[in-house]
């Protein structure tokens, strides 16, 4: 509505208290009433014209419905705290969705990972808001300057001043032509209307409320969809978007309303409207006050709420403790954790996993992979992920240091398999830039937890095969094979059955009990001893290294206060039966049967109670006429030493 306002000065020079602004018949469809049956124009122009005003008035009333659903305004936001609350103590700290960096799903959401193929959604929502409230990734306090808040209550305040325009034309036509007279025809005489009928001025008034009602339906619908809408980016858009629903009456006038009836609209004279100065000064007040309601009430139930539950869906995604993930042991019905990597610490570093995949990326077809031991099907794949170290040490019946093959010079039928073992012992060991280390180079790890990988690949250099190797961590659950335990134990067959002297062992003997308490606190996941019942526990390991192999033998110090098992029988997680090195005071000799932790040497000059099959050689006897006591002397002195008449060779021989 264009609307013009003129004065006429008094003859003293002083303006009147009264004024007159024209108000002119603006370019829309609602007009049509006003000039039909003065146009002129045929009767398609006019069938044309009317089909527009229903279908301008249909189509904003159909954006109006669409505008107010829930299907378009969406769940309110306040619902995705409950979203993210589940989220969060559901897959967010799932152990399936750790990445190759050993990083929790929360921790890579929350900051931004943009390699995640999981919870996108969720980072992308984290990420409108930060953008939206000017926060960082690790930050929980609303800052003052909030630029999605601002941009949004700039929107809503242009979209109110779109309303306002459009319900004050509204208003001022309803007044304008209620100031022409009524009479039972509408009269107009170039342009100016010298009377207008009842039915005629009822019909336009009608048109107007319904404008009206469109107008603030879609007011309300825009500050709802304006409050709702997170993304900074989108903001504007979804204002210029709104606009263009409210000028949908002008845009089909002015695309398809026929030119003979946009003249006779065109040639009508504008209607002065009376102003005085206190109607003037009243409608600036309530204009003044109608808008301040209107940025006032968005604010405070819309913007407002919108900010706060911003803050709160992030803290339910990202707030408290990241780094770590579960799983549910639901065999012993406890759920396990895991401390993971912080998202930030590693981003120009990389695991082994991501290092064995970068190293392969490079590779040209037919190289042999170094760190990644590939299988060939799934059921292969799945066996293989689900091996434990103590299973493939107890089948694996070699006992070679693998870098012999691998950096020296020897060739094996099955370095192929062991290859990635190998190689990925150094990997883990932090020899990136030394792949081809030798086992003597990493030697030093063979007493460490991080070590278990090497004493599969190296066990002769970090003693598996030793009877006398200190007993921490030399068993098949980490890392020596079976086959370096079976040939310790065929080396024990021919050492006496009796305690290995104190001063003989001593540096075994002391590094056992010195790394003991320490092993056993990180194995059982054990905070500290500081506990009553383990306050005798230093004295104990005091005296055990005094007195040697009798104190365990003992009533004082008989087991493990850890584990529950005895000394002499050895805990197969953690390390071997300590009757290798005290025979005697655990008790093995002259037992029968004699038990399995015991030196074979105590059975004195038996054969074993159970024999190897080789090929059709099932016992003692026919490994005799086999020839075997001879081709293998040491196996022979194992199972077969009465019937191979090896009792000379046995360490405690009684023949």
């Amino acid at each position: 509505m264009v609307t013009g306002r003129f004065h006429v000065e008094l003859e003293d020079g002083t303006l009147p208290d009264t004024t007159q602004e024209p108000v002119a018949f603006m370019e829309t469809t609602l007009n049509l009433v006003l000039v039909l049956g003065y146009t002129g124009s045929g009767w398609i122009d006019i069938l044309i014209a009317a089909i527009l005003l229903f279908a301008s008035m249909a189509m904003q009333m159909t954006f109006c419905i669409i505008l107010l659903t829930e299907d378009f305004l969406g769940q309110p936001f306040s619902e995705q705290i409950q979203i993210a609350q589940n989220w969060r103590r559901s897959v967010a700290h799932d152990y399936k969705y750790m990445d190759l960096e050993q990083t929790s799903l929360t921790s890579r959401v929350c900051n931004g990972d943009g390699k995640l193929i999981l919870s996108t959604e969720h980072a992308s929502l984290l990420e409108q808001i930060n953008d939206f409230l000017d926060l960082r990734q690790g930050s929980f306090e609303l800052p003052y300057f909030q630029p999605g808040t601002l941009l949004c209550m700039l929107c809503i305040f242009l979209w109110c001043l779109y309303i306002c325009n459009e319900l004050r034309s509204s208003l001022l036509s309803l007044e304008a032509v209620a100031q022409v007279p009524r009479s039972n025809r509408t009269q107009v005489q170039r342009g100016n209307f010298m009377s207008i009928s009842w039915s005629r001025f009822l019909v336009y008034f009608l048109l107007r409320c319904y404008r009206i009602c469109i107008a603030l339906g879609l007011l309300y619908a825009g500050v709802l969809w304006l409050g709702a809408t997170t993304s900074i980016t989108d903001l504007i858009l979804n204002a210029v978007a709104l606009s263009a629903v409210l000028q949908v009456d002008e845009i089909f006038y002015a695309a398809l309303m026929p030119k003979q009836v946009q003249t006779s609209i065109l040639d009508l004279e504008a209607i002065k409207v009376r102003y005085t100065h206190r109607r003037s000064q009243l409608e600036s007040l309530l204009l003044f006050a109608f808008m301040a309601g209107l940025t006032l009430w968005p604010y405070l139930s819309v913007v407002g709420p919108l900010t706060e539950n911003m803050m709160q869906v992030k803290w339910a995604y990202c707030g408290g403790r990241q780094d770590f993930v579960v799983a549910s042991n639901t065999n012993q019905n406890i759920t396990v954790g895991l401390q993971t990597r912080p998202f930030e610490s590693h981003e120009d570093s990389a695991t082994s996993a991501q290092f064995a995949v970068e190293h392969w990326v490079q590779q040209p077809e037919g190289s042999d992979s170094k760190y990644i031991a590939f299988t060939r099907d799934n059921a292969h794949f799945d066996s293989f992920l689900a091996d434990t170290m103590e299973a493939r040490a107890g089948r694996e019946g070699f006992c070679i240091d693998w870098d012999t093959v691998f950096v020296g010079n020897e060739t094996h039928d099955r370095q192929d398999m062991y290859r990635p073992f190998f190689y990925s012992t150094s990997l883990t060991l932090g020899f990136q830039d030394t792949p081809d280390a030798s086992c003597s180079d990493m030697a030093h790890f063979c007493d460490s937890f991080s070590g278990r990988l090497l004493r599969y690949a190296c066990p002769r250099t970090c003693g598996c095969n030793d009877p006398r190797a200190q007993p921490l961590l030399r068993v098949n659950y980490e890392g020596c094979p079976q086959g370096c335990i079976n040939e310790a134990h065929t080396a024990m067959r021919s050492m006496p059955c009796q305690d290995v002297a104190l001063p003989q062992m001593k540096a075994t003997w002391d590094f056992f009990w010195d790394r003991y308490v320490q092993v056993m606190l990180y194995a059982l996941n054990i905070q500290d001893i500081n506990a009553s019942s383990y306050s005798w526990l230093p004295n104990a390991v005091r005296q055990v290294k005094e007195v040697g192999c009798p104190f365990i033998g003992g009533v004082e110090f008989p087991q493990d206060p850890f584990s529950g098992v005895r000394w002499c029988e050895g805990y197969s997680p953690l390390y071997r039966p300590l009757a290798w090195l005290c025979p005697e005071a655990c008790g093995c000799v002259g037992r029968d049967p004699l038990p399995e932790f015991c030196p074979q040497s105590c059975r004195g000059c038996k054969d074993a109670d159970s024999f190897p099959v080789i090929g059709s050689i099932t016992n003692c006897d026919q490994a005799k006429a086999a020839g075997l006591c001879v081709q293998i002397p040491q196996q022979a002195l194992a199972y077969c030493a009465e019937t191979c008449d090896l009792c000379h060779l046995i360490g405690n021989s009684t023949a």
